[in-house]
């Protein structure tokens, strides 16, 4: 997420055709991106130890099973629409 939002924010900073009021939003909204990827990393961060907790040993084979179903859905573009 966060790499995605450095190239939005990027992108808008390079464009020739903004005005100065745009490079302010585009600068402002990096912020807001890099605020928003911090906070759920913290929270990512939580549920993962709430998981070490409860799940013991068996965390690694919930954690690639969750990882293989991203992969699935991304190669069988389920999360297209979300986009």
């Amino acid at each position: 997420m966060g790499l995605a939002g450095a190239c939005a924010g990027t992108t808008a900073l390079v464009s020739k055709k903004e005005t100065i009021r745009d490079r302010e939003l585009g600068i402002k909204g990096l912020v807001v991106i890099g605020a928003i990827s911090v906070a759920l990393s913290l929270v990512g961060l939580a549920i993962g130890r709430q998981f070490r907790e409860r799940l013991g040993g068996r965390r690694e084979l919930v954690g690639g099973a969750v990882l293989i179903l991203v992969g699935v859905a991304i190669g069988t573009g389920l999360l297209q629409d979300l986009a």
